[in-house]
C-alpha cells in the first residue's frame, strides 16, 4: 500500500512508499556518509544531529536524524518540512553564515526550540544539505551556541570533504 487513511482520516505514507523512500535514500551516497558525521556529531554535542536538504524553492525536509538519549529533547523531525524563509536551515542552504561557518535561530520553527546550522558543499562547490543540531531553549546559553556551533560547522565541513567537495571550500 502505498498510502493510507489513518483514524482521523489523513493521509499517511504506507509501507510500500516507505520502502521506495528508504531505498532512493540508501542509494545517495551523502546519506551514507552523513551518518557518522550526525553521531559524532550529537555525541559531541550532547544534541539532536540532523541532515537536511532542499525540498523545493520554499521548503526544507530533514532526511536523517541522530537523537541523544536525553529526558528532554525534540522530537523526530525525519520527513518533516519546514520553511525555508527565516530558518537556520534556509540560511545555511544559501550560505548566508556567519564568519564561523554556522547560522542559528532560535523559535523559528517551534517557540522552545534552537537550531544551529552549517552547509554541506559537494564537489560543484553547491550547497547540497545542511548539517545541524537542535536543542531545547533553556539549554542553550550563547556560550553553548558557539560550543555547538563550531562543532556543527567542523562536521559539515568534514562530511562536504568526504563528498569530495574542493578543501578550499570545505574548509
Amino acid at each position: 500500500m502505498f498510502v493510507r487513511r489513518d483514524e482521523r482520516g489523513l493521509y499517511r505514507a504506507g509501507t510500500r512508499l516507505r520502502r521506495v523512500a528508504a531505498a532512493t535514500l540508501r542509494e545517495d551516497p551523502l546519506y551514507e556518509l552523513a551518518g557518522a558525521h550526525l553521531e559524532a556529531l550529537a555525541v559531541e554535542t550532547s544534541e539532536t544531529a540532523n541532515l537536511a536538504i532542499a525540498a523545493d524553492e520554499d521548503q526544507v525536509v530533514y532526511v536523517r536524524q541522530v537523537a541523544r538519549p536525553k529526558l528532554v529533547r525534540t522530537a523526530s523531525w525525519t520527513g518533516r518540512t519546514i520553511p525555508r524563509h527565516g530558518t537556520a536551515l534556509g540560511a545555511a542552504l544559501v550560505g548566508a553564515v556567519g564568519e564561523l561557518g554556522y547560522v542559528a535561530r532560535a523559535g523559528a520553527v517551534e517557540p522552545d526550540v534552537t537550531s544551529i546550522a552549517a552547509p554541506v558543499y559537494g564537489p560543484d562547490r553547491q550547497i547540497v544539505a545542511v548539517l545541524s543540531v537542535l536543542a531545547p531553549n533553556y539549554r542553550i546559553s550563547p556560550t553553548r551556541i558557539d560550543v555547538c556551533g563550531r562543532a556543527v560547522a567542523r562536521r559539515a565541513a568534514e562530511l562536504s570533504a568526504s563528498i569530495g567537495a574542493p578543501e578550499a571550500v570545505a574548509a
